[in-house]
């Protein structure tokens, strides 16, 4: 087959796969990509790759939209002053939330009470246990003022330089992959700005596949290792970066 043959049967059956999806019926989307790949039987790599990442992306939304409406309501109505059932129907109806149609049944994203809140503060008055930030917010100010009065003083932009140890980690979930299988994991790491920079890459938890380059958008260190026995799976960096 030649490769515009490739190309064309590979677009129809993810324009095909993506009607199926846009409709709802994720199962036969998910059936009719295994079923063609299974009859392709020579798959070139980039279409073994496209088939296996959408394969991949099903998976996540099945993950993140997994509640329902009843339990959404419950959990809104626990957290905001009230709540009635008519307002949480015009919220949902006024797209406040986000919804698929998976398989026949209305699916409620994962952290729609805690996006409800990022979305629409002024809900946030009536939430009925308040997140305590006076603390926060008197250090930011405190911070602010101080970087004013620098400014001012040294006549430039860019004022009281600090250098920070950062350690993160990630945790992969018990039983989301099989003992050995390679997980890879792609860890944020800071971008480099006039007010930003001196990044030190100093430990990671396995060697580093790859690093993205300093002003890319969505910079992070890719890292992989086998996935161990019940869990435990899990990877680590640590790095410096100075601020002025």
């Amino acid at each position: 087959m030649s490769a515009e043959a490739q190309a064309t049967w590979m677009e129809d059956l993810l324009r095909e796969a993506g009607r199926l999806e846009a409709s709802g019926d994720f199962t036969l989307a998910e059936n009719l990509l295994r079923e063609q790949g299974r009859k392709r039987g020579d798959l070139s790599p980039r279409e073994a790759e496209f088939l296996a990442f959408e394969h991949d992306r099903f998976r996540r939304i099945r993950r993140d939209f997994r509640r329902t409406r009843a339990e959404v309501y419950e959990a809104v109505h626990a957290a905001v002053r009230d709540l009635t059932p008519e307002e949480f129907e015009r919220w949902t109806s006024e797209g406040w939330f986000d919804i698929r149609r998976i398989d026949g049944e209305e699916r409620f994203f994962v952290s729609s009470l805690s996006n409800l809140f990022f979305r629409h503060p002024e809900i946030e008055a009536r939430r009925l246990k308040p997140k305590a930030t006076a603390a926060m917010q008197e250090a930011h100010w405190a911070n602010a003022e101080a970087i004013r009065r620098a400014a001012l003083a040294e006549g430039r932009p860019y004022v009281l330089p600090k250098r920070f140890l950062i350690r993160m980690s990630l945790d992969v979930a018990t039983n989301a992959a099989s003992t050995g299988d390679l997980v890879s994991a792609w860890l944020p790491v800071p971008l480099q700005y006039p007010f930003q920079d001196g990044f030190e890459l100093r430990r990671t938890s396995s060697p580093v596949r790859s690093l993205e380059r300093a002003d890319s958008p969505i910079r992070s260190v890719h890292l992989e290792q086998p996935a161990r026995a019940g869990g435990g799976t899990r990877f680590e960096i640590e790095y410096f970066h100075s601020t002025r």
